[in-house]
């Protein structure tokens, strides 16, 4: 219980400096208190108010106080005041916490929020009350109940279309063109943006009719584009795919890509095509651009002024040539100006991405040619107009959508309306028969030629759209149409006969003989008869003619649009009696049912309205007209009635639906009527309004039962729930909210559903446990999912509807890919890209996802013992490598293994897991090992001073890239480069004389040694000589050998990576981020990947003080450091590092073991010295204290941080899953056991468990630990946050092992020493010898505190026991340690525990019981003695410390009585110094190893650090020295205390104070022995007297001998005039001086104004200061704007004498420059050419501040 001043007591200081407000209440008879602090603007903190309020609730009379604003408080006031104070308020009910929260929240009331909330929606936008109601921001991606469901789903599809409008601008577009109609002079084309998706590009193919059948080419006609220049590198031929590659790479470019990229384009260096055109904009980082530079002379400034290149002084900038030098650069560079900047190639490795051939899959989007589904025309009813009628072709000329023209009907009941429909389609049927439009029609048809069938197969194979032919006259004078201009015609067979005469004999025509002349010859005649004969002619169709149209019965296909278009579909799908699909069907029919295979076929690409009537149309013959349904019903129908019915219920079943089919229905059912009269519409009337009526119902009942489905999850929630309730609240907000969130994350209808019923079902029956359970449940479904921040929901209603993936935002697609895992682009149009890398994933705007049965696998991981299959897991130790490495070990045939988040690392199959993969993986120790083998092996070679020769030789490689067994001509030719890392060392041996080229070449062909492994050597082979000076390679050529001076180049880089990754540099701190630091200076190309390098700059003053972190550094470079994450440089490109930027750790590592411990630390592996680890399935946080490992996994025993060894511990595996719990003696069989389960089922293999039982066997840790000694190492008796907090946890967990093995020797000493009967007398000995008396004596007390209950231990053990100080023992905590509890037999260690008794016993009559207590007295020469009495030495110590060493003081030992009493002083102080009495070694019986161990050696312990101060009076002196940091501060005064001589006597700790003193005294001419010991106080105080009395005196005389006082006047000189304490500042100046000075002072240095000013002083004393030149003006009229300044005499002659100066320093100037301006360019001439004489290596360009090729923004 709390008092109320202990209370106030503890807050007092809060009470008294106003700043915090304290609340006070009683809770019982305990008074309580809590600080809180308001917000910048006066308001409480949410949580803060939230605590008040539950104050207020633990006692209503609570108040709030606050020593400022409060009265009867104050900061002046006592304890005492301050508890009435706070008291008076209590009692009188002041300042309570209702009107303290109302005047400090900041809440609005709910007028205003309902106010807020009508604004919100009149402007169209979604609305939470939690930033009103609670001033905290809401999660946009949990309902959390603050919003509707309207206004969350609201904000999501304004968070959806935000995002659609960023990718929205169109960057890149193109006209595509149908090449085949282009060419026939009627062009077809369409505007495409790119990117596009393959859907749309599919419309547009249809649209402008490449339908792969008669027209299948396409091209471009014309681009545009935002970004210029890019359309004119683009041809009519370019590929959508790549255009639309171009375009998404385009997309995904930053702004100051883009400007880059432009530039890019101009600069034209790889800009000939397409393909250099993708690869650009994926090698940006090639370019170095200055938007700021337009010009030479920019440029040049920009060199000179930003760059620093060269560094000239101020005074030559005047007179340089910057646009002479900006030429100079630019030409030397190769750059160009142009308008978005200066850009020039920066010589970076340009990688071909894009190799012109294979666009990646995710930006393929052109269509290909379907496979065409050709009906059976015999056994299906074709939605198709009659013989001799024709569809009219929209291809050609596109139509938008027209809108619906309902159909306005007058009656109200179902089958009226039915009826009403049916008479309007017999109507406008009959309308059609007797319009003159059909009589027309018929009239123009006459005219048309009926074509032979072998002319109707060759126009459909010319032209299949073919409807209406004729030729080019009969179009002219039978149609008044003419053919277009450009048509090719249609080749058909035309008739073209020919005459013939020829004569013959004569024929009487009545007797058929022959007609004799009058000689009897046969009379001849001629005879004209015709010859057969035919000729192709030309004919062209109607779409070929222009002219007066013909009137035709056309069905003209329907186009216009539909409401719930897709609703609609699928209803009519779920109504129909037989499945349907949508596919290519060839001609003109819109769809078919197929009697015989029972299914319906839509044709795909028409218009919504054409759509639904077919469905409809071809249902109605599937319910209609099924044959089998047919035959039961004995009916018989002919085509004629059945079209008829079909499209008559269309018709009908459209119109109640709203949709006009007029236009195609009216020509349709007249097409297919047998004549006027219309017979087969009005037989089939009643069939027809019958059958609409079922199908318009059942049609109805789907729409209504599709419509529940197209709600959104949330809503469909929201009616379960309304549903449940009818209007009577079943569920609190929490289940409300929980429901609806559940639906929005997993869009599960069913679970929903399951969920709402289950939780009113447990309500209804009061079932509190049931509901608690759903609820549970349904939230660990919620958090199961990878990531919290997006629900399945909203990738369904993103697109993607699959359930192979869950979602991920980019930030968790980020983390998830960090893990190991694969991660995989979604898309809107429901597809998913392949699995990513760490770039693309920055790359891609929309969502993630990660695989549904991968993540399967990860939470069985977390929640079972899984592990992957045994031919997964590696059986030998792994390192961590980056992934360059693991690349380049990966192409050497090496097994490369993830960082995976499953227990065992998983094994890469393809390179791509690599490139795509996270920053690090893993490999074999024992191949990485091998590796560095031949590294060293190599090393010796190339840079051993010893002779020797290698062969290098081909690796496998890509066949397109390999060269093995070529010659170097042919190499060139290809222009391939011979590449070191295409070869691998095969054999070194040293090189002897007899090793030549030829001699090599012969011996490895003829003579191979038996430990050469590579084949033959042979050309494209590399010999490497050392001759023990030079090292050069040579290619083994078709003829002789070629020398390779580059082979070694690419080696040598690597090799100074190699040695960097070696080199033992300072872990340091900058900003809390690790890094370590250099004093040489390091270059990007040295450093690993995954290390980012940085420079230090020093100081002007002192250049090795670092003050900012900057990329690069040429002036003032103070080291560089390696972080391992990237720092934020700021807009500057400069961190300062103030005071607290940079630290060091004080180790050292190399930055290998950096890399591998910050891999370590980001994987998130467990290991020996881990804290803060969370265990699934317990509470709290645990820390690591023992290891061991079992079949080459590592396991850690954990103990809870908060219960230390109060709690059973656990062990878990380094991925932190657990693997065994309540374990009370460490890693003993229970782990065992445990481990032996988990690997069993972890290790899928024949006879797993004797193998997992054998690996366990001999892994069972048996420790050696026989030949070393424990004893002198103390228990550790502290819990775990003891040990942390004190930065003592090495001994906590070498105590904690100790007592580990100490029980388990005191059980094999037990089982050693026992023969059945007895135990041995050396079973104590040696255990105690080993670990000492104090931790066996700790284990065996803590095994009887455990098993007190057993009677088979004696009560006189079990007392003993009770009085050992165990951590455990504690009345209030009766829970002992159990794995420190010996298992052996009760009885037998009962026996050990007496005879370890009997041993701890005669240790004590030894020593302990011969002290009885400590005294202290003050003074041996006082009298009486002053004694003080102690029951510890440490107690006696520290009174002892206390007492002046003037005093002859003393601390002794009172020896127990037995066998008799006895004192002894131990410790004097004899004149002064500290001093141990050895009398104890001259009395019988004291010197003891008690009195040793326990007495004089501690006190000679503490004497030796303590601090010393003494005084001593000598005859003619006095003399203090006192102890400080580096040995001795000393003083010698003269008698009458003034100081005499003084300073430090600096030592290494070997000296006495006795020995310094006399040193320095004997230095002095004086005896120390002579010397008296004094009040060490006593001398100061009088000596800081005498100073004072002197300090008065020289004083008084200064002030008698000082001349009358007199006005001066002094001047200063301030870099800052604003605060002179920034930059250099200079006083008590004569003017010419701070004129000086001031010249001196560069202008541009500060953001500020340099100045010169006066400063008066009068009578020593400071009058004023004031400016008297500011940027070379002298401030005349400012200083004259004050009186005291006009009026001054001095001044005014100062403000005359500096003008005058600055005059004749303006003319001197004048003079001087153009003096001088000769002389400086004749300077940098000679600078330039002492530049160009320098080796090339040598002349680095100088560089401070930026980098060449960072962009100015």
């Amino acid at each position: 219980m709390a008092s109320l001043r202990d209370t106030v007591k503890d807050y007092q200081d809060e009470l008294r400096d106003g700043i915090a407000w304290v609340a006070f209440w009683k809770q019982g008879r305990s008074w309580n208190a809590e600080y809180f602090h308001l917000d910048m603007d006066d308001t409480l903190y949410p949580e803060d108010r939230s605590r008040l309020e539950e104050i207020k609730s633990i006692d209503p009379a609570a108040v709030i106080l606050n020593g400022y604003y409060c009265g009867h408080l104050g900061e002046d006031m006592s304890l005492d005041e301050l508890t009435a104070g706070v008291r008076y308020h209590y009692e009188n009910s002041m300042n309570d916490i209702d009107g303290f929260i109302g005047a400090h929240d900041d809440r609005l009331p709910p007028e205003v929020i309902e106010e807020a909330r009508a604004a919100a929606h009149e402007a169209g936008l979604p609305f939470s009350e939690k930033p009103y109601r609670d001033g905290e921001d809401f999660n946009p991606y949990v309902f959390d109940g603050s919003m509707s469901i309207e206004d969350f789903e609201l904000m999501h599809r304004m968070i959806e279309k935000e995002r659609s409008e960023q990718m929205a601008e169109p960057i890149l577009s193109g006209y595509l063109s149908n090449l085949g109609k282009y060419t026939e002079g009627r062009p077809a084309g369409e505007w495409v943006t790119f990117p596009t998706t393959a859907e749309h590009l599919k419309e547009v193919f249809d649209r402008i009719g490449i339908d792969f059948k008669h027209y299948e080419e396409w091209h471009f006609t014309e681009f545009q584009s935002t970004i210029p220049g890019l359309t004119e590198h683009l041809s009519e031929y370019s590929h959508p795919d790549e255009l639309n590659y171009l375009g998404k790479l385009l997309e995904m470019q930053f702004d100051d890509d883009r400007e880059k990229f432009i530039a890019a384009i101009e600069y034209g260096d790889h800009a000939d095509s397409l393909q250099d055109i993708i690869n650009l904009a994926q090698n940006l980082d090639c370019y170095w651009i200055y938007p700021s530079v337009h010009n030479e002379e920019e440029y040049g400034r920009y060199l000179v002024d930003e760059l620093e290149e060269p560094e000239l002084p101020e005074e030559a900038k005047k007179y340089f040539m910057y646009e002479e030098y900006g030429r100079d650069a630019s030409i030397n560079d190769d750059g160009m100006f142009t308008e978005k900047g200066y850009i020039y190639n920066n010589r970076n490795t340009f990688t071909e991405w894009y190799d012109g051939r294979d666009v990646p899959e995710e930006y393929r989007v052109t269509p290909q040619p379907p496979q065409r589904s050709i009906p059976d025309p015999e056994k299906v009813e074709m939605d198709a107009a009659a013989p001799g009628q024709r569809t009219a072709q929209t291809a050609e000329q596109p139509q938008e959508p027209r809108p619906v023209i309902p159909i306005v009907l007058t009656s109200e009941k179902p089958a009226e309306k039915l009826k009403e429909i049916t008479d309007r389609l017999e109507q406008g049927i009959a309308e059609l028969f007797d319009s003159e439009r059909y009589r027309e029609y018929l009239k123009v048809m006459s005219k048309f030629h009926n074509y032979s069938f072998n002319n109707t197969l060759l126009i459909a194979m010319q032209r299949p759209d073919a409807t209406l032919v004729a030729g080019f006259n009969a179009w002219k004078n039978k149609f008044n149409r003419y053919v277009k201009k450009g048509e090719k015609g249609i080749q058909i067979i035309a008739p073209a006969p020919i005459k013939e005469v020829e004569e013959r004999e004569k024929i009487d025509k009545d007797t058929g003989l022959v007609v004799l002349n009058e000689n009897g010859e046969p009379e001849m005649e001629r005879v004209e008869y015709v010859v057969p004969r035919f000729r192709l002619t030309t004919v062209f169709d109607v779409s070929q003619t222009d002219g007066e149209p013909i009137p035709s019965l056309e069905v003209n296909e329907l186009t216009a649009s539909v409401k719930d278009y897709a609703l609609l579909t699928a209803a009519i799908e779920q109504v129909s009696p037989v499945p349907m699909r949508f596919d290519e069907i060839e001609g003109d029919a819109k769809g078919y049912y197929s009697d015989a295979d029972k299914e319906i076929c839509i044709q795909t690409g028409m218009g919504e309205s054409q759509t639904i009537k077919t469905m409809i149309h071809e249902v109605a013959h599937a319910m209609l007209h099924n044959s089998d349904l047919m035959k039961q019903r004995g009916e018989e129908k002919d085509r004629l009635t059945k079209e008829t019915e079909a499209e008559s219920i269309a018709f009908t079943v459209c119109s109640a639906l709203g949709i006009d089919t007029s236009d195609y229905s009216f020509p349709y059912v007249a097409s297919w009527a047998s004549g006027k009269e219309m017979k087969e519409l009005k037989d089939s009337m009643d069939t027809i309004r019958l059958t609409a009526a079922d199908f318009l119902e059942d049609l109805e009942a789907a729409v209504e039962e599709r419509s529940a489905e197209r709600m959104t999850a949330m809503q469909y929630a929201e009616k379960l729930i309304t549903d449940k309730e009818q209007g009577k609240t079943i569920f609190d907000d929490e289940q409300r909210n929980l429901i609806v969130n559940f639906a929005f994350k997993l869009d599960d209808r069913a679970a929903t559903e399951e969920l709402v019923n289950g939780i009113a079902a447990a309500l209804a029956e009061d079932d509190k446990e049931e509901v608690n359970r759903l609820m549970y449940e349904a939230q660990e479904k919620i958090e199961n999912l990878p990531d919290g921040m997006i629900g399945l929901s909203e990738m369904h209603d993103y697109g993607y509807r699959k359930d192979d993936v869950l979602p991920l935002t980019k930030e968790g697609a980020r983390e998830w890919h960090r893990l190991g895992e694969r991660i995989y682009p979604l898309f809107r149009d429901g597809t998913a890209g392949d699995y990513v890398s760490q770039e693309e994933i920055e790359q891609h705007d929309g969502i993630f996802g990660i695989k549904a049965d991968a993540w399967d696998a990860i939470l069985l991981e977390q929640r079972e013992d899984y592990a992957e299959n045994e031919y997964a897991r590696p059986d030998f130790k792994l390192t961590v490598i980056n992934r360059e490495q693991a690349l380049r070990l990966y192409d050497e045939g090496k097994q490369i293994y993830l960082v995976h988040i499953s227990p065992w690392p998983i094994l890469v199959t393809a390179r791509e897991e690599i490139e795509r993969g996270s920053d690090t993986f893993q490999i074999a120790i024992a191949d990485l090992e091998q590796e560095r083998n031949m590294t060293e092996q190599e090393n010796m070679l190339l840079y051993g001073s010893e002779k020797q020769f290698g062969i290098y030789q081909i690796t496998e490689r890509d066949p397109e890239h390999d060269y093995r067994f070529m010659g170097l001509d042919y190499v060139e030719k290809k222009g391939m480069t011979v590449a070191r890392a295409d070869y691998d060392l095969i054999y070194a041996a040293p090189l002897t004389e007899k090793d030549t080229l030829d001699g090599i070449y012969e011996r490895f062909n003829i003579q191979r040694p038996a430990d050469f492994t590579g084949h033959s050597l042979s050309v494209s082979d590399v010999v490497v000589l050392n001759d023990g000076s030079t090292v050069k390679a040579y290619y083994v050529d078709s003829i002789g050998f070629a020398e390779l001076p580059e082979f070694f180049k690419e080696r040598n880089m690597d090799l100074q990576k190699e040695n960097l990754l070696n080199e033992e540099l300072q872990e340091i701190e900058i900003f809390d981020k690790p890094g370590l630091f250099s004093n040489g200076r390091l270059r990007d190309e040295e450093v690993p990947k995954g290390l980012y390098r940085y420079d230090l700059r020093g100081s002007d003053y002192d250049p090795g003080q670092p003050i900012t972190v900057e990329k690069n550094v040429v002036v003032n470079h103070a080291a560089s450091v390696l972080m391992a994450e990237e720092l934020d440089l700021g807009a500057d490109g400069r961190l300062e590092l103030g005071e607290e930027g940079l630290n060091f750790t004080g180790a050292e590592l190399t930055v290998r073991e950096f890399m591998e411990e910050q891999q370590q630390k980001r994987s998130g592996l467990i290991h020996g010295d881990s804290d803060h680890i969370a265990v699934e399935g317990h509470i709290g946080t645990w820390y690591a204290v023992d290891e061991t490992e079992i079949g080459g996994e590592k396991f850690f025993l954990l103990e809870h941080e908060e219960h230390g060894d109060m709690a059973a511990c656990v062990a878990v595996n380094e991925q932190g899953k657990l693997v065994a719990e309540d374990l009370w003696n460490g890693f003993d069989e229970d782990f065992q056991e445990a481990v032996q389960k988990y690997l069993s089922e972890k290790w899928n293999m024949p006879k797993k468990e004797d193998v997992v039982s054998e690996i366990i066997e001999k892994a069972a840790p048996v420790p050696d630990n026989s030949a070393q000694d424990y004893s002198d190492v103390p228990v550790y008796y502290e819990p775990f946050s003891y040990a942390k907090e004190n930065d003592e946890v090495d001994l906590y967990r070498t105590s904690y092992r100790l007592n580990s093995e100490c029980k388990q020797a005191i059980h094999e000493a037990i089982a050693d020493n026992y023969d059945g009967m007895y135990l041995g007398d050396d079973a104590v000995d040696q255990v105690v010898r080993q670990y000492g008396m104090e931790r066996v004596g700790y284990i065996l007390a803590n095994t009887l505190h455990h098993k007190s209950y057993d009677g088979r231990f004696s009560h006189s053990n079990k007392e003993w026991a009770e009085q050992v100080s165990t951590p455990e023992h504690n009345a209030d905590r009766m829970t002992f340690r159990t794995d420190w509890v010996v298992d052996s037999h009760p009885a037998i260690l009962d026996g050990f525990v007496t005879m370890f008794r009997k041993e701890l016993d005669a240790q004590k009559e030894q020593e302990q019981p011969f002290v009885k207590q400590f005294y202290v007295v003050e003074n041996l020469q006082a009298a009486p003695l002053r004694i003080e009495r102690f029951g510890n030495l440490d107690d006696a110590m520290s009174q002892y410390q206390e007492l002046p060493n003037h005093y002859m003081k003393a601390l002794g030992v009172e020896k127990n009585p037995d066998p008799l009493p006895g004192s002894l002083d131990v410790l004097q102080c004899r004149n002064g110094i500290d001093t141990i009495v050895e009398d104890y070694k001259t009395v019988p019986g004291w010197d003891n190893p008690y009195i040793q161990n326990h007495v004089v050696q501690p006190l000679q312990g503490a004497l030796a650090v303590q601090d010393v101060e003494l005084a001593y009076e000598l005859p003619d002196a006095y003399f203090h020295i006192q102890t400080c940091e580096d040995g001795f501060d000393y003083t010698l005064y003269n008698k009458d205390f003034t100081e005499r001589d003084g300073g430090i006597l600096e030592t290494d700790g070997d000296k006495s104070v006795q020995e310094a003193m006399t040193e320095l005294l004997a230095e002095f001419g004086c005896d120390a022995a002579q010397g008296r010991i004094m009040d060490a106080a006593e001398l100061r105080e009088q000596a800081d007297m005498v100073a004072e009395q002197q300090a008065e005196v020289l004083k008084e005389k200064l002030a008698a001998e000082r001349p009358a006082p007199e006005e001066t006047l002094s001047f200063y000189v301030a870099e800052c005039l604003e605060f002179t304490f920034a930059g250099e500042f200079h006083d008590h100046l004569t003017m010419e001086e701070a004129l000086e000075a001031y010249d001196k002072i560069p202008s541009e240095r500060m953001n500020a104004d340099k100045c010169i000013g006066f400063c008066i002083e009068e009578d020593g004393g400071f009058v004023g200061m004031y400016e008297l030149v500011v940027n070379d003006k002298v401030q005349r009229e400012n200083i004259n704007s004050i009186n005291y300044f006009r009026d001054d005499k001095l001044v005014q002659q100062a403000i005359f004498d500096m003008e005058k100066l600055m005059a004749a320093r303006q003319q001197s100037k004048e003079q001087e420059r153009s003096s001088t301006k000769k002389s400086v360019l004749d300077a940098l001439r000679s600078l330039k050419a002492k530049k160009q004489e320098q080796p090339a290596q040598e002349q680095p360009k100088p560089q401070k501040g930026k980098k060449r090729g960072d962009i100015e923004l």
